[in-house]
């Protein structure tokens, strides 16, 4: 039986509906994604937003928290580097583990397990995992060997090629591809964060980075870059033989 969960990231969002990011209205275009979802996968099985929910805009939580009312009870969020982790566990429904430094969740579906990370260090572009949240893993990881595993997060592990934006990925990449390698179950790395589409392999997994329902990145720029693509989704469709295919799918006229 395929189940399907659908991947949102770096939305970006502001209080104010008419707020623009470099000339890019962000609300709007995350609506005409939004709608494209439900217009096509409404019946997906989860809904995982990757971080960067919002803009250093706290307030614009409960927005985004009201456009999503036919999620709310197949939902999951992860923290990204422009959030605050009190104003977001304030409105979502997050399953908050580790205290509250940690927005993160673990569950199973589909006979998979699926894992949200939080990368989020307050206050700098850069992410990385803490020694409690990597005992936290590693305990999940060694305590179920054998169910198929996707890991989400918004800071990708790994150098995606383009210059500058590879100085703001995971601090300690080395040792996430190390836990990688050596826990075969992980078939799934899913990122957000660097606003473009992107895969390699990772191990024995599959790493893939979404595209933002906002600005664009430009791939393989040595300098910040904005791109004149459409705004995109990810859609994941796993199996209980541990098989999955994946997608993104842009969104056009979303302006």
């Amino acid at each position: 039986m395929t189940y399907k969960i659908i991947q949102i990231t770096d939305t970006h969002l502001f209080e104010d509906p008419t707020v623009e990011l470099l000339e890019v209205c962000t609300n709007k275009r995350f609506e005409s994604v939004l709608s494209h979802v439900n217009q096509h996968h409404a019946d997906a099985d989860l809904m995982v937003i990757s971080g960067d929910l919002v803009h250093d805009d706290g307030a614009a939580y409960q927005r985004l928290h009201g456009l999503l009312t036919d999620w709310h009870d197949r939902l999951e969020v992860i923290p990204g580097n422009h959030d605050v982790r009190e104003a977001l566990t304030g409105v979502f429904p997050c399953q908050t583990r580790l205290g509250d430094q940690h927005i993160t969740f673990d569950v199973k579906h589909g006979g998979w397990r699926i894992i949200g990370l939080d990368t989020l260090i307050a206050g700098r572009v850069e992410g990385d995992i803490d020694d409690a949240q990597w005992d936290w893993l590693e305990n999940i990881l060694v305590a179920d060997g054998d169910s198929p595993t996707a890991i989400f997060m918004h800071h990708p592990p790994v150098i995606v090629g383009s210059k500058w934006v590879d100085k703001l990925g995971l601090a300690s990449f080395e040792r996430f591809n190390v836990v990688v390698e050596e826990n075969s179950q992980i078939k799934l790395v899913i990122c957000g964060h660097i606003h473009q589409e992107y895969s390699q392999p990772l191990g024995q997994a599959m790493l893939y980075t979404t595209p933002s329902t906002s600005v664009q990145f430009l791939p393989g720029a040595t300098e910040f870059t904005t791109d004149s693509v459409d705004p995109g989704y990810r859609t994941i469709a796993i199996e209980h033989d541990a098989s999955f295919v994946t997608e993104v799918i842009r969104v056009a006229n979303a302006d």
